[in-house]
């Protein structure tokens, strides 16, 4: 039996890595939106794990607005947390970039250790 292309929310192609809690110097929106309040749990090369009161919808558009650039990803998941009642987990996939999201946060020294 052949095996899908696509992965499931644990299964990935690439590293997870932790982030720090420190503040990233950038902002998640909607397009042509207002800041959502969230916090980035975990970065890879083509994503990132988000903690938020707010709820986003599977397939959003969303931008990720640093200084340098504005890098956009379509929501894959957005799930209760288990943990912090009243809070949302959301994956954000990167599309229309190639830019390497570990760098990015790397750079910006946000990147904690890489998770197991």
């Amino acid at each position: 039996m052949a095996k899908s292309a696509q992965k499931s929310a644990e299964e990935r192609f690439f590293p997870r890595y932790i982030t720090i809690t420190g503040p990233f110097a950038g902002e998640l929106r909607r397009p042509g939106g207002k800041a959502l309040e969230c916090r980035v749990m975990d970065v890879s090369r083509d994503g990132i794990g988000v903690l938020s009161a707010a709820v986003v919808q599977k397939g959003e558009t969303l931008e990720l607005h640093t200084l340098e650039r504005v890098i956009q990803f379509q929501v894959a998941y957005c799930i209760d947390d288990l943990i912090s009642r009243g809070n949302h987990r959301w994956g954000l996939h990167r599309i229309g970039s190639t830019e390497n999201l570990v760098s990015l946060f790397a750079a910006n020294g946000f990147i904690d250790k890489k998770e197991a």
